[in-house]
């Protein structure tokens, strides 16, 4: 017999099925819209710094990314970031 606080078998399986289903469709729907980035927001966990960036291409948040150092020379596995951008319409490639 189960106890209260423990969970039936495959309960949380179904849980990851179904998280995975919406993850795929949207997914699918990216692949439709092309995506612009415009901003890059870069935050130590370490010191709590916070930089902003203003990003032209696309290829420059990785570059940005790479290339930061916090000015406390805080790990670098210490950052996180965000990036900000618009959605486009891909264009159509049956043309």
């Amino acid at each position: 017999m189960l106890k209260k606080f423990q969970k039936k078998p495959f309960e949380n399986q179904k849980k990851s099925i179904k998280l995975n289903s919406k993850l795929t469709y949207g997914v699918a729907i990216m692949n439709k819209y092309q995506v612009f980035y415009k901003k890059l927001i870069i935050t130590c966990e370490g010191c709590g710094k916070v930089v902003y960036y203003t990003v032209e291409k696309d290829t420059d948040v990785e570059k940005i990314f790479e290339n930061f150092q916090c000015p406390n020379k805080c790990g670098k596995n210490l950052y996180a970031f965000i990036s900000i951008g618009e959605f486009s319409k891909a264009p159509d490639e049956k043309k």
